[in-house]
C-alpha cells in the first residue's frame, strides 16, 4: 500500500507525460494570454472528474471497482457502460503510445546526428527498435499498475531535470549560439497559430492532464482510501502538473519562440549540450510507456471479451504486449520514412487522442456517472446545486470530444498540402 507522496507520484506520472514536452509549442500557437487561461481550466475540470468518480465508487457503497470500466458497467449498464470507457481509454492508451514511440525516435535521430555528424534514418529506426524489444517490452510484461511506484519517482525526476535545462539552460543555450527569440507583443500574448489555434491546442493540453483512466488502478493501492484524502492527492497532483507546464511552457516559448519545436528538446541540437537531457527523454518515455500501456492493454482484452482484463496464460500475455509495441513502432517509422516529422506527428496525435478519448475519459464519463448516481438516490439529492458543476463538466467534454479532433485532422490536411 502506499502513502500519499508515493501516490501524488503514482498519480502525476501517469499525468505527467509526454504530453509535457508539447506544451512549449502549445504556447508558441497559442500565446501566453489563451495557454494560462487552457491550463487552468483544463486543470480544473480534470480535478473535478477526479474527485467525481471516487465520489460515485464511495457513495454506491461497493467494494472498489478493479478499473474505470467496472464501475461504469455498475452505474450506467453492465451492456454499453464498460464499453464506451474501455473504448476511450484504448483510444488514448495507443494513441498515447504512438505519440512514445514518436518522441523516442525523434530523439534517436537527433542523438544519431550529433554523434556521427550526419543523419542516418537506418540507424536511428534500428536504434527505436532495440530500445522497444529490450528495454520497453519487459517493463510492459508487468500486471500490476501498483509497482511502478518506485519507476514512477526516477521517471518524474527525470521530468523535472529536463525542466531545468529549459528553464535555466534553455537561455544559456541560446545566447552562446545567438538565436535568441524575437517575439512581437502580439505574438507573445496571442501566438502564432491564427484565431482557431487555442482550441486546436486545447486536445494536447487536456493529453498532458489526463489521468482518469488510472484512478482506481491508482486508488486500489491507497493506505487511506477514503473520498477526502483522494481529494487531497489529486489536488496535489493536477497542481503540481499545472506548475510544471507553466514552467515548461513559458520557458521554452520566451526562449526559442515561433521556432519552438513539437518535442522541446529537439530545439537543443547545436553542440551536445542537448544529448545528455535527449537521452533523459528516452530514459522517461522507457519508464513511462509500461504505465499507459498496462492499462490500455487491460482495456483492449475488456472489448475483446476478457471480462478480467488480463491474459492467464504467460506465453499469451508476452505474445499479445510484443505484438501492440510492433505494431505501434512499425507505424511511427512508416510514417517518419513517409517524410511525416516526428515532432509534428508527435503533436498532431496529442492533439487529437487528447481531444477525443481525453475529454470522454476525464470530463464527459464522470460526469455522466455522477448524474445518473444522483438522479437514482432520490429527488432530494437532485438540485441544482449539486448538477449544475457535472452538468458543465458534461457539456464541456461532449464540446471538447467533438471539435478538438475534428480542427486537429482540418489543420493536419492543410499543413500537409
Amino acid at each position: 500500500m502506499n502513502g500519499r507522496v508515493y501516490t501524488v507520484f503514482l498519480l502525476l506520472n501517469s499525468m505527467i507525460g509526454s504530453g509535457v514536452f508539447n506544451i512549449p509549442h502549445v504556447f508558441s500557437k497559442t500565446g501566453l494570454v489563451s495557454a494560462y487561461f487552457l491550463l487552468t481550466m483544463a486543470a480544473a475540470l480534470v480535478y473535478l472528474g477526479l474527485v467525481l468518480l471516487v465520489q460515485v465508487f464511495v457513495e454506491g457503497g461497493s467494494d472498489c471497482p478493479e478499473d474505470y470500466s467496472e464501475l461504469s458497467g455498475r452505474v450506467l449498464s453492465p451492456s454499453y457502460g464498460p464499453i464506451i470507457t474501455d473504448l476511450s481509454i484504448a483510444i488514448v492508451g495507443f494513441g498515447a503510445l504512438l505519440s512514445y514511440v514518436s518522441g523516442i525516435t525523434n530523439m534517436s535521430t537527433l542523438l544519431i546526428t550529433s554523434w556521427t555528424g550526419s543523419e542516418n534514418l537506418s540507424t536511428s529506426y534500428l536504434a527505436t527498435g532495440l530500445i522497444m524489444l529490450f528495454l520497453v517490452f519487459p517493463l510492459s510484461l508487468q500486471r500490476s499498475y501498483g509497482h511502478f511506484t518506485g519507476i514512477s519517482v526516477v521517471s518524474m525526476t527525470s521530468v523535472g531535470l529536463v525542466l531545468c535545462l529549459v528553464v535555466i539552460g534553455g537561455p544559456l543555450y541560446q545566447a552562446k549560439y545567438g538565436t535568441l527569440a524575437s517575439l512581437s507583443t502580439s505574438a507573445l500574448l496571442l501566438g502564432t497559430g491564427g484565431g482557431s489555434a487555442p482550441v486546436s491546442q486545447l486536445g494536447s493540453i487536456i493529453f498532458t492532464f489526463s489521468c482518469a483512466s488510472a484512478t482506481f488502478h491508482t486508488f486500489k493501492y491507497m493506505r487511506v482510501r477514503t473520498l477526502a484524502e483522494w481529494r487531497v492527492v489529486a489536488r496535489t497532483t493536477v497542481f503540481c502538473g499545472w506548475c510544471l507546464c507553466v514552467a515548461m511552457g513559458t520557458a521554452g516559448f520566451l526562449v526559442f519562440g515561433q521556432s519552438t519545436e513539437g518535442i522541446i528538446l529537439a530545439n537543443f541540437q547545436m553542440g551536445h549540450v542537448g544529448d545528455f537531457f535527449q537521452l533523459l527523454f528516452i530514459l522517461h518515455l522507457v519508464l513511462y510507456i509500461p504505465l499507459d500501456f498496462l492499462v490500455a492493454r487491460h482495456s483492449l482484452l475488456r472489448l475483446c471479451g476478457v471480462s478480467s482484463g488480463a491474459l492467464v496464460d504467460n506465453k499469451a500475455h508476452a505474445a499479445l504486449s510484443f505484438l501492440l509495441l510492433a505494431l505501434a513502432t512499425l507505424t511511427i517509422l512508416f510514417l517518419d520514412a513517409s517524410n511525416v516529422r516526428a515532432g509534428q506527428s508527435f503533436s498532431i496525435i496529442l492533439n487529437f487522442t487528447g481531444g477525443l478519448g481525453g475529454s470522454i475519459i476525464s470530463f464527459v464519463l464522470p460526469a455522466w456517472l455522477f448524474l445518473s448516481q444522483l438522479r437514482a438516490s432520490g429527488p432530494d439529492r437532485f438540485t441544482l446545486a449539486n448538477v449544475l458543476p457535472s452538468a458543465k463538466l458534461l457539456l464541456s467534454g461532449l464540446l471538447f470530444a467533438i471539435y478538438v479532433p475534428v480542427s486537429t485532422v482540418i489543420s493536419a490536411v492543410q499543413g500537409s498540402s
